[in-house]
């Protein structure tokens, strides 16, 4: 009876010390979070989580911690044009959602079409425009049932890139370009032209490149599109033109012609939505 007692202390003990430790491992890697140390405390609510079972005390906010932090480090190696790492946490990040969404108060699927944007444009920046199109298709899936979250309606983030010292943000609308029922502006793809600052940060909004739709003819021309004493103003590029079935490669090469060139058509127009 003593020795069972004794063993029963023993199990106690470990125990108590192993969840100590836990939740001395957990502080520390919160203040690493806090702090915006992201690949410490990734590293760090990596290590708790592979320690712990769903049933755990601490198991929900070290999920949740684990997949802000791959979250952050997500978006910088995507904002750095370090597409293959941006590639890397944001399917971890979507396994996390996947596999606990019961800890993500019922936000889980819309968490994982965000992150789905981020893979897009990962894959885009990777050319591997394939793959970014399957993932397009479930957004597009998506805004036919109308089941997108708010950030997702209407439009997604496709693209982003630099050119020299500009950034540029390119965001793509689920509506066919062209149906009778849009507009003649409207516009399938616009390209977000951006100067920075001395961190590479978004500075001033320069200009819009417009890939517009000509139905008549069954394709598209890309026009740039700027701000001048509260009205707009367009220039068409018409000699290049785009199938109905978009080369995004192609598309892209031509933007940052453009961009890197400073081309403007003679062709300028105000624009009347």
């Amino acid at each position: 009876m003593k020795f069972l007692k004794l063993i029963l202390i023993l199990l106690v003990s470990i125990t108590t010390t192993a969840q100590t430790n836990i939740a001395t491992d957990y502080d520390n890697a919160l203040k690493l979070y806090n702090a915006k140390q992201y690949l410490e405390a990734y590293t760090a609510f990596k290590t708790l989580k592979s320690q712990l079972i769903e049933k755990d005390a601490l198991y929900t906010d070290v999920v949740k911690y684990l997949t802000a932090s791959t979250t952050e480090l997500e978006q910088s190696a995507r904002l750095k044009g370090d597409y293959q790492t941006s590639l890397k946490y944001s399917l971890e990040a979507v396994d996390l959602l996947k596999g606990n969404t019961s800890n993500f108060d019922g936000n889980a699927s819309n968490k994982e079409l965000l992150m789905n944007q981020n893979i897009i444009v990962a894959y885009t920046g990777l050319e591997k425009y394939a793959d970014a199109n399957s993932y397009k298709q479930v957004l597009y899936n998506r805004n036919r049932e109308n089941t997108l979250p708010m950030a997702l309606s209407g439009y997604f983030n496709s693209e982003y890139f630099k050119v020299g010292d500009k950034n540029v943000w390119v965001y793509e609308w689920y509506d066919d370009a062209f149906s009778e029922r849009v507009s003649n502006n409207f516009s399938k793809v616009v390209y977000f032209v951006y100067s920075t600052d001395a961190d590479g940060q978004n500075k001033e909004s320069l200009y819009r490149l417009h890939l517009l739709p000509n139905k008549d003819k069954g394709n598209y021309s890309l026009e740039k599109q700027f701000d001048r004493n509260t009205k707009q103003f367009g220039s068409k590029f018409n000699q290049v033109t785009f199938a109905k079935e978009l080369d995004y490669k192609a598309l892209k090469k031509e933007v940052i012609t453009i961009i890197a060139q400073g081309l403007t058509p003679s062709n300028e127009r105000e624009i009347h939505n």
